[in-house]
Parts: C-alpha cells; sequence; structure tokens
C-alpha cells in the first residue's frame, strides 16, 4: 500500500455500510470514483454509436462485427505493457495523459462525423485508438486506487467500480439511444468527448499523487520481460490462478457476441 492513501484506515469487520461511508467521506476517492463511473458511462455510449456507425458505413454483418473485434485487439497487444507502465510510470498522470489524449481523439470523431466525413476505415481507426487508449489508461487507474485507500479496504472500493460498471452498462447505451436519434451517431460520440474531459477535470482535483512507491530492496532497473516472463511461470505454477485467467477469457469472448451483432438484430 502506498503511504498516499488518505481514507482513514478500517477493520474488515466494520459493517458494510460504514466502510462505504468512510471511502466517500474521503474527497479524493470521490472524485476518483465520479471520474471512473462517467467514463464508464461515456464508453459505453460509444460502443453503441460505435455499431451504428458501423452498420450505416458497411451494411454487413461482417463490417459491423470487424469494428468489435478491431476495438478490442488492443486489449489482447497491449494488456502486459499496460501493466508494465503502471508499474513504471505514475499512475495518475498516466492517467490524465491518456485520457487527455482520448479527449481529442473524441473531438475528431465528433467532427468527423458532424460533417459526414466519418468513413468505415476512419471508424476502424478510431476503434482501435479507443480500445488501446482504454486497456493502457484502465490499468494505470486500478492500480492508483491503492494510494487512495488503505489495504483493508481494498476490496471494497474495488467492488464498487462493479456498481458503477453496472449503471454506466445502463445508463450510457440509453443515453446514447437518445442522442443518436435526435444528432445521428455524432451524439453518441459526443458523451465520450464530454466525459472525458470531465474525467481529466476530477483527477485533476485529487490531492494524491500517483508515483509508483519503491520498495526497500528493490532493483533501481524494472526488468519488464523478466517480469512478464515470471507472471507465465507463476500462472504455469498456480492452477486456480491459471483457471481464473482462462475463465476471464472465455467469458470475454463469449459475452460480447450479442453486443456486436446488435445493431443488426436491432434493423
Amino acid at each position: 500500500m502506498s503511504v498516499d492513501a488518505t481514507v482513514e484506515p478500517t477493520t474488515a469487520t466494520a459493517p458494510w455500510w460504514a466502510q462505504l461511508r468512510t471511502l466517500f467521506a474521503d474527497t479524493g476517492y470521490r472524485r476518483y470514483w465520479a471520474a471512473s463511473a462517467s467514463f464508464g458511462l461515456g464508453i459505453w455510449a460509444w460502443l453503441t454509436a460505435m455499431g451504428w456507425s458501423a452498420k450505416q458505413l458497411s451494411d454487413t454483418a461482417f463490417g459491423v462485427s470487424m469494428v468489435t473485434v478491431v476495438y478490442f485487439l488492443p486489449f489482447f497487444l497491449f494488456a502486459l505493457p499496460s501493466g508494465l507502465l503502471a508499474d513504471l510510470a505514475n499512475r495518475k498522470t498516466t492517467a490524465i495523459v491518456v485520457r487527455g489524449a482520448g479527449a481529442l481523439g473524441s473531438a475528431v470523431l465528433v467532427w468527423q462525423a458532424a460533417s459526414g466525413g466519418l468513413t468505415y476505415r476512419w471508424l476502424l481507426v478510431h476503434a482501435f485508438v479507443v480500445g488501446s487508449s482504454v486497456i493502457l489508461e484502465l490499468t494505470a487507474r486500478q492500480a492508483y486506487l491503492t494510494h487512495l485507500v488503505p489495504m483493508d479496504m481494498l476490496v471494497r472500493a474495488s467492488a464498487l467500480s462493479a456498481v458503477h460498471g453496472g449503471m454506466s452498462r445502463f445508463v450510457g447505451p440509453l443515453l446514447a439511444g437518445a442522442l443518436i436519434a435526435r444528432y445521428d451517431d455524432a451524439g453518441g460520440y459526443a458523451i465520450l468527448l464530454a466525459t472525458n474531459v470531465f474525467f481529466v477535470f476530477m483527477f485533476l482535483r485529487i490531492p494524491v499523487s500517483g508515483k509508483v512507491p519503491v520498495d526497500a530492496g528493490a532493483e533501481a532497473r524494472p526488468r519488464p520481460v523478466a517480469e512478464i516472463v515470471a507472471g507465465f511461470r507463476y500462472l504455469a505454477q498456480h492452477r486456480d490462478a491459471l483457471a481464473l485467467v482462462a475463465i476471464s477469457i472465455l467469458a470475454g469472448v463469449v459475452g460480447w457476441i450479442h453486443i456486436a451483432l446488435m445493431p443488426l438484430v436491432a434493423e
């Protein structure tokens, strides 16, 4: 746990409502949660608009599904490097920089969609860029949570992420659908632009540093390749951990099929 944690430690036996009250009493954590919840809403709105654009621009089932494939490709390519980045760079700064860049990219996407300049090829480019920004920033943001809360409240704080994740899956597409009906796909993309800006604003106001703590006796120079190899070796030696990873991958592969093809079902 980082010494930057601002939430007062509590006991694991405290009632869950007391732990929640303690978490949200801290300004830094409230801003972290609000920023994370808003971006979750924005990305689900973006996914809804992305499917609608793919249907309009390609008018094929393959074209609609391929955009989703390109969006998730960075999760496969950059998952391990993003973990290394979170261990090497300032986690708060990483989140702010990536989301700031995401705001610029979203502004370009809104302009292209509103002006009629969005093509299918550009949609694929945006899908890859947005997917890359999500995996690079998400890992750093999740690691930054250890700077905000003590270890005995980390599980409860992480569980709250599932709460705003569920809210985002419900509210994001609903809001995107309403704006798409009025302003076409540019309305859905504007939500991601707004939530990116809000995210950066809230993170800049969190007073806790995201500098990676250096443990006593740790080597001065990290060894990224060796750490990746050690991670795979750990999975090979611990079947329980390997099973959890396999289940997560399988659930992701199967669970996103209906979302990718939903624009075709709606038609």
